[in-house]
């Protein structure tokens, strides 16, 4: 029973030394509107919706070294670059105006492009950071039951030019999870995908053809759904809206860990706290959750950041959009 004890004591101690050592850095000049960002070895890619652009920062300096590829609609250029996800050669990012997913390979190099039939257009959303395995790409936002062949979805992938839903959702549900903050997926290590959803922190776990294996619930102790009452009622009042949206209940898009393990960061409903928790994936046991040691203010906006295996980083702004200052922020993980 002590050597029980003891490891369980070693394990806290392990998950609150990685919890306490999270760190920051500026980002010089700050980015313009940004809705994802990449860690690419010892730079991170910021997609800017504003300028548009995919700039390049170092991640030691925190200063702008550059960008990715040029605003177009040739081959290889972007006109609204959205969310990254990695590849076996490089990455990924999909352009919300183009409707195209492109790959980068070693040194931001474009390799190629997938195309959606351009009849989707307007029919399918990507709101959230998707995932890709094997010419798979599973996607969290909406997409309508007359591209599917059957009802509206929330979750769906494309795979070989085909749209398929893999969780059908009311229009109401759609409209929830397009105003809900952040949520996404990851690729597992050993195979298939895990979703997490930001309205009601429940996580889905995939196979490798994106069909849906089982779910378990998230914890809520620090999590509580969005307040859709307090909403602003105009929709074209973007600072009210951002503003509220600050102030929601925030789940991160999953960082799939190795060992069969996920991670999230969890902002506390109201408040500046958020917890950077762990579960395991097989059963849904959630191994930590400890308060990171980030200065928040209670309308600062996270952002997702995607990075390598057994890390985990997001980006802090004083506000949405263009000029608010920005900061890197992360940790390794056990």
């Amino acid at each position: 029973m002590r050597k029980v004890l003891v490891g369980v004591a070693l394990a806290q101690a392990a998950a609150a030394a990685w919890a306490a050592h999270v760190t920051c850095q500026s980002l010089r000049p700050s980015p313009g509107e940004t809705v994802h960002a990449l860690v690419v070895g010892e730079e991170l890619v910021v997609a800017d919706i504003s300028t548009p652009a995919l700039w390049r920062y170092n991640r030691d300096s925190g200063e702008q070294v550059g960008k990715v590829g040029k605003l177009g609609r040739r081959p290889g250029e972007y006109e609204r670059p959205f969310f990254f996800f990695a590849t076996k050669k490089g990455y990924g990012v999909f352009d919300g105006a183009r409707y195209v997913v492109l790959f980068f390979g070693t040194g931001h190099r474009f390799l190629e492009e997938t195309r959606f039939d351009p009849e989707w257009t307007g029919a399918f959303l990507v709101e959230a950071p998707p995932a890709w395995r094997e010419g798979t790409l599973v996607v969290y936002g909406g997409v309508s039951g007359e591209l599917t062949g059957g009802g509206d979805g929330w979750l769906y992938t494309h795979s070989g030019g085909k749209l398929k839903t893999v969780l059908p959702a009311a229009e109401e549900d759609l409209n929830r999870i397009s105003d809900a903050q952040e949520g996404g997926v990851c690729a597992l290590d050993d195979g298939g995908f895990l979703a997490v959803s930001s309205v009601d922190y429940r996580f889905y776990v995939l196979g490798d053809g994106g069909g849906l294996v089982r779910s378990f619930a998230g914890v809520q102790e620090h999590f509580r759904s969005p307040d859709w009452s307090s909403r602003p009622k105009d929709p074209y009042d973007r600072e009210a809206y951002f503003s509220w949206l600050s102030h929601q209940a925030y789940v991160s898009a999953p960082h799939c860990l190795p060992g069969g393990r996920v991670a999230v960061l969890v902002r506390a409903f109201g408040t500046s706290k958020a917890f950077l928790e762990t579960y395991r994936v097989r059963d849904g046991r959630r191994l930590s959750a400890e308060e990171v040691n980030v200065p928040l203010k209670a309308g600062d906006y996270l952002v997702s950041v995607a990075g390598p295996p057994g890390s985990f980083f997001f980006l802090v702004r004083d506000k949405y959009g263009a000029g608010s200052p920005a900061r890197l922020c992360g940790t390794s993980l056990p």
